[in-house]
């Protein structure tokens, strides 16, 4: 059985002007990605981003206290998301 690799990534969400939300997503080994069609509903974030090679990824978690938790996929593959929510 295959172990599965750790990449770390910072997501940056931010609430615009008119209300919307927006961010980005980057690490050092993919860079920045923008965030699209983000959403808020209690405690759970969904967004989408599209990577360098135009791969979409649909992202959702939730954050309880400073614990972030959910997962991430992109087509038939996905991962889990572990994390921490910074102030």
């Amino acid at each position: 059985m295959a172990e599965s690799a750790t990449v770390k990534f910072t997501t940056k969400i931010v609430r615009n002007a008119d209300g919307s939300f927006g961010g980005v997503v980057a690490s050092q080994a993919y860079g920045e990605m923008p965030i699209a069609s983000l959403a808020v509903s209690g405690k759970t974030v969904t967004f989408s981003i599209t990577t360098a090679d135009g791969t979409p990824v649909s992202v959702k978690f939730t954050v309880e206290g400073d614990q972030v938790t959910g997962e991430w996929s992109t087509g038939s593959d996905g991962w889990t998301i572990k994390g921490k929510k910074l102030p």
